[in-house]
């Protein structure tokens, strides 16, 4: 069926996102992907990034709308939107 052919084609969050680094546009690690929340509409999912954490800054946890989101070379890198 075409559902199906649209899961293969598909993204498996779990696999591909969850626990991933996600890097900025100057190639530094800014946090972690936490959790991916889906909008009730399904219009929108965000990604719960944990930043901190790290030498000495505390923990906290920050919202970005997938579709900043991007894979390349098995990397993540949130686009900043102009």
């Amino acid at each position: 069926s075409d559902e199906i052919k649209l899961l293969a084609k598909g993204w498996s969050i779990k696999k591909d996102i969850l626990s991933k680094d996600v890097y900025n546009d100057a190639n530094e690690k800014v946090g972690v992907v936490e959790d991916i929340v889906v909008t009730p509409d399904k219009a929108l999912s965000y990604a719960i990034v944990g930043t901190g954490g790290f030498l000495g800054m505390a923990k906290h946890d920050v919202v970005i709308p997938v579709n900043q989101l991007k894979m390349k070379s098995g990397r993540i890198s949130q686009s900043q939107a102009a």
